[in-house]
């Protein structure tokens, strides 16, 4: 998704059209008062078979109860 022009502490994106049993990466790129960006490092979560996504850090499970919608 585009940088947001307000300040916000949190953001949600919803993503449609993901394949099951599927890895993919993502990062988060954020922007401070002052205008600095920031890009966060590779994250990836993989849909599991029955249609719930498991977000992984460093290979490791951190959520394995998402939905995907």
């Amino acid at each position: 998704s585009q940088l947001m022009q307000s300040l916000v502490t949190n953001h949600a994106v919803f993503l449609a059209g993901l394949q099951p049993d599927t890895l993919y990466h993502f990062r988060v790129q954020s922007r401070d008062a002052q205008g600095n960006t920031a890009t966060s490092g590779d994250f990836t979560f993989r849909t599991l078979t029955d249609g719930r996504m498991q977000v992984l850090q460093n290979g490791t499970s951190i959520d394995s109860g998402s939905s995907l919608p």
